[in-house]
C-alpha cells in the first residue's frame, strides 16, 4: 500500500473526530441560548453580508 494513501486515511479520521468534538462543543454551548450550531454558522453569515 502506498504511504500517501495511508496518511490521507489517517489525517481525515482525525479531521472528522475534531470536527465532530467541535460540533459537540458548539451544540452545547449554543442550546442554552436557543441556537443549533447550523442557525449558528447561518446567522454568523448573515452578520457579516451586512
Amino acid at each position: 500500500m502506498e504511504y500517501g494513501k495511508v496518511l490521507e486515511g489517517k489525517v481525515g479520521y482525525e479531521l472528522k473526530r475534531a470536527q465532530h468534538a467541535l460540533r459537540l462543543e458548539m451544540d452545547g454551548a449554543l442550546g442554552g441560548v436557543g441556537l443549533t450550531t447550523p442557525r449558528y454558522a447561518a446567522l454568523a453569515a448573515l452578520e457579516g453580508e451586512a
